[in-house]
């Protein structure tokens, strides 16, 4: 994901679906992720880091799947 946010910060082309499919397994895999202390513990910056800006992106399905993500987490409160 870090590739991909770069990529685009640049200007550049990056492929969506390669993210979307990320976001789908962090998705999956919610439980085993919320019952691990240290996964959970980075959530809340993996969410802000690479979610959020998908709130706002060109691509509605990346839209979608960023709400999703942010539905599975949300018993994560965010501090940012």
């Amino acid at each position: 994901m870090t590739e991909y946010n770069q990529k685009t910060q640049a200007g550049e082309s990056a492929d969506w679906r390669i993210k979307e499919a990320l976001l789908f397994a962090i998705c999956v895999l919610r439980d085993e992720i919320m019952g691990d202390k240290e996964l959970k513990s980075q959530m809340e910056q993996m969410l802000v880091t690479f979610v959020k800006p998908d709130l706002h992106s060109d691509q509605p399905f990346m839209r979608m799947r960023a709400c999703q993500t942010y539905g599975e987490y949300d018993s994560i409160k965010l501090k940012v």
